[in-house]
């Protein structure tokens, strides 16, 4: 187990993980804020992430082989190795398709709180689970318990600010299982499957 000096070390700055989730965390604030203070009209947020997704994907097809400048720079630092030849961008790509769906199916409170959900629950999920899981959860052989209770305690005080306490709370359950249940079982992608399975679980929960 780390000590918690460790996370204000120069060893854990320059560990993949972290450089991935500051990454992550980054993105998911810098999205928040644009869709809390409709800083770009949802409409057009729409058309931008399509045209995001339509480019990604065409760069993602072609970085399998070629070495695109900038872009293959960026796949090195913050994509995991055994999707730079398989499906280099995947993360960001279904990041992009997560913030669409949820954006388009969701109201903005719920869609906020989903995105929310993401951004915090997987985030301190992987580092709590990472350097302070011990427990292993019966429904996946990677996942920590210790991980997914940190993650659905922070995601959930995230949440608060666009949704109740027992939405945020029950959102943020029921999102951290299907993300140990869907990388054990359908090997999909959390960045998707969070926001989305947060969103529904939230709708649901308001509905009755």
């Amino acid at each position: 187990m780390k000590p918690l000096s460790f996370f204000f070390t120069k060893e854990f700055r320059e560990e993949f993980e972290y450089r991935r989730k500051i990454f992550h965390l980054f993105l998911g604030f810098f999205t928040l804020i644009i869709i809390n203070y409709e800083l770009i009209n949802l409409d057009s947020l729409k058309l931008i992430l399509i045209s995001f997704l339509v480019i990604g994907i065409t760069l993602s097809i072609l970085s399998r082989k070629y070495n695109i400048p900038i872009v293959s720079t960026l796949l090195n630092k913050f994509e995991r190795k055994k999707y730079l030849k398989k499906f280099p961008g995947k993360g960001a790509l279904f990041y992009l398709a997560g913030v669409l769906y949820s954006i388009t199916f969701f109201s903005k409170e719920i869609a906020l709180a989903s995105i929310t959900i993401l951004v915090l629950g997987d985030t301190f999920a992987n580092i709590i689970g990472r350097y302070y899981g011990k427990t292993r959860l019966h429904i996946s052989k990677t996942k920590l318990l210790e991980g997914t209770v940190a993650g659905i305690i922070i995601a959930t005080i995230g949440a608060m600010h666009f949704v109740s306490f027992s939405e945020a709370l029950f959102g943020s359950m029921f999102a951290m299982v299907i993300e140990a249940v869907e990388l054990e079982y359908f090997q999909f992608d959390d960045n998707f499957s969070v926001p989305v399975a947060a969103g529904i679980a939230i709708s649901i929960f308001r509905m009755f």
